[in-house]
């Protein structure tokens, strides 16, 4: 850990600005609306546990993608693995990002689901608000939603101009620039909002074979959309995006497995930076490259008074291509190359209608949702260093590779899944007012999910692993609901209770030829409390759990190979806390989280220690961590007329996390703490802002992904981004 004295010095320039000023004291913390249950209600009276981040508090702390959301939701991690980002809420989530893989927290855009994984990277602007819902949404939301759901909502065009032009400038020679601007076309009939987005960010580290920089980043991105209202009750929102990233994720070797039967640090004289987050060796600098389009439109329809009908139409099309060296040494014993390539075509539809009934007693929606998915991978591995090896002893067969239909210079393995999955689904919600203060919500979704899938394995050195193409198709289908009673205590305090069941879908093991799995199931209990007191000034949200988790999708070493089963059972139970609080012209938030997660009754093999049959019941799930916590606070300073000062503090804690099945020290990540500052001045006009950040302020050490390789005699990260720090401009152009 490096410490930073600047951050002090920044520091102290807040403190003499709070000498210099008066405070702001707002009365009571505003309320956000939500529409978690598709329908719009106060975040503090919706019996779910729900973060809501407004628009406002978006822009502030950069909350542009899922990696910075993992800081302020209390049961939240992230990990962007070399095949694409699994989010864990919770405890729950997924171990296969990689080709066929399915989310296990859905990531949803305006309504929409972003169904692969590797899509879950991407980064959103314009945003009116972002919902992160915990535990099954297995009514509402369906399939993928076992762990819970996010939800990004873009902000809709309005008639009255406006817009902001703003600019960043930060370390590593970071620069962003965003222009977004909405008005009306024609009067009360047609109205357009449109935003574009440049960033550019040199590397955080240097690739010392090759005198490099890796781990950057450049990425363009637009959005349009149009408000077309014809009459008062019919509104249509047309949106098409676009975005295309290219960086690159450098691995790193960051620590050696005892007693692994090779490892290549120690047999061939690979060096590694190990744990020094501040340089890599890769025998090649990576490329990620991400390519992104869609267009939707959401037809609202009041049909009466008490009747509104919503279409929910979109299309979407995700490529990306990574070329990496995945052993995260110099030498080239493991690569990505050719590369990893996935591409998915996805479209989907919901039509949902929604009324009030019998007086106003009953709020009630049902639907209709139909999802397409034609995904296409292909991971292709390449082991130059071994190659002469294994020519000399004459065990090169051959074999041609199934991406390019070529014979190969270098010993290769590569695992190809064409699949096309089609999910039907019927839903309805109901919450009935039994009285004024007493309320029962019921709900149920019936889902049938299909796949479709041709595997195809292809090996010079290791032909018994070769698979020519087996097909296969497979039908699951699923009853999902949950039952929740929510109670007044007071005007300002509910109580509720929940009982709810999700899934997450079955599918094809790529690694293993002809292999499924089926899909994983959870029954979720929770009890919670939601209260406002001191006059709006105080906001505490409580709320303990209990999980029990069967069929679990878990990695199982099978004939030495990885493969995807179901495998075990878990349980898990804990409680969360977040609190909002005013006093004395401070503003206070944060989050805790207390829970334990366990295997039951699960044994598989240990590849990292001879393949011995261990049993690891009793061992936390991954990326489960037992303990985290938040804090942020921060002064509103007025000066008299020039405008608004806020300072600000943020701090958070993550506990230590396995990020495999096992109790091994080389796939545990240790804890860590993280601290920001930020500072915001906003002009007395408020057309003016002009901010100062600095994240994680000492420099912390810790990876975002972490995996035990037999084959290396180690284990690989990527390291999480360092101190960053930076300064942002943005002038808005009032309505």
């Amino acid at each position: 850990m490096r410490v930073w004295n600047g951050g002090f010095a920044l520091t102290g320039l807040l403190a003499t600005a709070v000498a210099l000023a008066t405070d702001t004291r707002p009365m009571a913390i505003e309320e956000i609306v939500v529409t978690a249950e598709k329908r719009e209600t106060a975040l503090m009276r919706t019996p779910l546990s729900v973060s809501a981040f407004s628009a406002d508090t978006i822009v502030n702390r950069q909350l542009f993608d899922p990696r910075r959301l993992e800081q302020f939701v209390p049961s939240m991690t992230y990990q962007e693995a070399p095949a694409g980002v699994a989010i864990n809420l919770r405890g729950i989530g997924t171990d296969n990002t990689g080709v066929g893989g399915d989310t296990g927290v859905s990531m949803y855009v305006d309504g929409i689901v972003l169904g692969h994984p590797f899509a879950n990277a991407s980064t959103l602007h314009d945003l009116e608000r972002i919902e992160v819902l915990r535990g099954p949404q297995g009514t509402l939301y369906g399939r993928n939603s076992i762990g819970g759901s996010i939800n990004f909502i873009r902000k809709l065009p309005e008639f009255d101009p406006s817009g902001s032009v703003s600019a960043i400038y930060g370390s590593e020679s970071r620069s962003l620039v965003q222009l977004s601007g909405t008005t009306g076309l024609v009067d009360d009939l047609l109205a357009v909002r449109a935003t574009y987005t440049y960033e550019e960010r040199d590397g955080y580290r240097r690739n010392r074979a090759t005198n490099g920089r890796v781990d950057d980043k450049e990425e363009n991105s637009a959005d349009i959309a149009f408000l077309l209202t014809p009459s008062e009750n019919l509104e249509a929102v047309l949106r098409a995006d676009w975005a295309q990233r290219d960086g690159s994720r450098s691995v790193s070797f960051v620590e050696s497995i005892p007693g692994a039967p090779l490892n290549i640090t120690q047999a061939f004289g690979a060096r590694s930076c190990f744990d020094d987050s501040g340089c890599v060796y890769n025998a090649f600098d990576p490329e990620d490259m991400n390519r992104t389009w869609g267009v939707s439109g959401t037809l609202t329809w009041d049909i009466a008074q008490d009747l509104t009908l919503k279409s929910i139409t979109s299309y979407r099309e995700s490529k990306r291509r990574v070329r990496m060296d995945i052993d995260g040494t110099e030498i080239p014993f493991q690569l990505y190359r050719p590369g990893y390539t996935e591409s998915a075509d996805e479209m989907s539809q919901e039509f949902n209608l929604s009324g009030v009934a019998f007086d106003g007693n009953l709020d009630w929606i049902t639907g209709l949702y139909f999802y397409d998915d034609d995904g296409d991978g292909v991971a292709s591995f390449t082991l130059e260093t071994i190659t002469p090896l294994l020519a000399a002893a004459g065990a090169l067969a051959p074999i041609p590779r199934i991406s390019t239909g070529a014979l190969a210079e270098h010993a290769f393995f590569e695992f190809t899944l064409a699949q096309e999955v089609r999910s039907l689904a019927a839903f309805g919600q109901a919450t009935y007012h039994v009285n004024d203060r007493l309320r029962l919500t019921s709900g149920l979704r019936y889902t049938q999910d299909e796949k479709e899938a041709v595997q195809r394995h292809a090996s010079n050195f290791q032909p018994t692993a070769n698979c020519p193409g087996v097909e296969q198709d497979r039908t699951w289908s699923e009853v999902t609901g949950r039952g929740t009673l929510d109670f007044d205590l007071t005007e300002t305090v509910m109580l509720y209770g929940t009982v709810s069941k999700g899934f997450k879908a079955g599918g094809f093991s790529v690694t293993e030829c002809g292999g499924s799995y089926d899909p994983e199931i959870l029954w979720a209990y929770e009890a919670g409390m939601k209260g406002q007191f001191l006059d709006g000034r105080l906001h505490v949200v409580a709320a303990g759990f209990y999980y029990d988790y069967s069929d679990i999708q878990v990695r199982k070493f099978v004939q030495n190979t990885a493969v995807i089963l179901n495998a075990a059972e878990a349980e898990v139970y804990g409680l969360e806390l977040e609190v909002r609080a005013l006093f004395g012209g401070f503003e206070l938030d944060g989050g805790l989280l207390a829970q334990h997660s366990e295997y039951i009754d699960f044994e598989t093999l240990n590849a990292t220690r001879g393949n011995v049959l261990q049993d690891v019941s009793g061992t936390q799930l991954q990326r489960a961590p037992d303990f985290k916590a938040s804090l942020g606070l921060q002064y509103a300073l007025e000066f008299q007329g020039r405008g608004s000062l806020t300072p600000r503090y943020e701090y958070s804690y993550t506990d230590q996390q396995h990020h495999d099945v096992f109790d091994d020290p080389w796939g545990r990540m240790d804890g860590f703490s993280l601290h920001n500052l930020r500072v915001d001045w906003l002009s007395a006009d408020k057309r003016w802002r002009l901010s100062g950040f600095v994240d994680n302020l000492t420099d912390e050490d810790y990876v975002e992904f972490l995996n035990p390789v037999v084959a290396i005699g180690g284990s690989i990260a990527f390291w999480a981004p360092p101190r960053t720090w930076g300064g942002r401009l943005q002038y808005i152009m009032a309505r």
